[in-house]
């Protein structure tokens, strides 16, 4: 499947919504407006990959409009980013269930949604812009014995993840924060780890420094995978044992499997 290009839709944008698109997509993307029920009625029609801003919109809008996602079977091809004009987790863990890649609450900050955006929009022009042929490449045998243990708590990434990693036939498992991911790691029995190092409640380096020093799992392969581009992360990373550093927005994902193929 050949993409020939990527269009943001943002649906009854806000002027706050307007301006992070500005910032955050500039003019790599094409970005225009459509109406939500005129959308809503060609999903069924969505053949190139699309992100969707679900901005200004009831709660019960965005629930039919993410359900309409999933009856169309059309989840690989949306990416849908949900603006709540509330701080409800109910509604953020119910909206991200339900396959939103992305909700941004009413308490977070302009900045904050902005670097989201930003860390978000160059990963999908690698691999969604002009150009780019998708079709999974022939994937040799091995490749179904390789498991993947990913320590990473954005949810987008975590679903483009899942997705290249799956059509490469690599096996992979997935927590969110460092709260048992030491016991998880074991009982999933990876052939390398992929670490991110902001999450919510330890550094993904400190991670790494404790996998060092469990007998089953310091001879894992480590990639760092972080946002962070700093010289002591880079340096930490390496002194620790990690056997590669990626930064998110400059990496393309199919670079990541050919240095996970590479180190197992």
């Amino acid at each position: 499947m050949e993409i020939k290009s990527l269009k943001i839709t943002t649906l009854e944008p806000s002027p706050l919504v307007k301006s992070l698109l500005q910032d955050a997509v500039q003019s790599d993307v094409e970005v225009h407006k459509a109406p939500f029920k005129e959308t809503l009625e060609t999903l069924a029609d969505l053949t190139e990959p699309t992100a969707f801003f679900l901005d200004m919109l009831t709660e019960e809008e965005i629930r039919t409009f993410l359900k309409s996602v999933r009856d169309h079977n059309i989840e690989r091809l949306a990416f849908m980013f949900v603006f709540l004009n509330n701080d409800s987790q109910a509604s953020v863990e119910q909206f991200l269930e339900m396959g939103a890649s992305d909700v941004i609450t009413k308490s977070t900050q302009p900045e904050a949604a902005s670097e989201r955006i930003s860390l978000v929009a160059p990963i999908l022009t690698t691999h969604f812009g002009t150009d780019i042929d998708i079709t999974p490449e022939a994937v040799p045998q091995s490749n179904k014995a390789l498991r993947v243990f990913v320590v990473e708590d954005d949810s987008l990434l975590r679903n483009l993840l899942d997705s290249k990693l799956s059509s490469s036939n690599i096996s992979c498992s997935f927590a969110t924060d460092f709260n048992d991911s030491l016991a998880e790691m074991k009982n999933f029995n990876p052939s390398l780890v992929i670490l991110d190092i902001m999450l919510p409640d330890k550094n993904g380096l400190d991670i790494l420094a404790e996998m060092k020093q469990d007998v089953e799992l310091k001879q894992v392969p480590v990639v760092i995978f972080s946002n962070r581009d700093e010289q002591t992360d880079r340096s930490r990373a390496s002194e620790l044992g990690a056997n590669a550093y990626y930064v998110k927005a400059m990496t393309d994902l199919s670079d990541l499997v050919k240095t996970i193929e590479n180190l197992v």
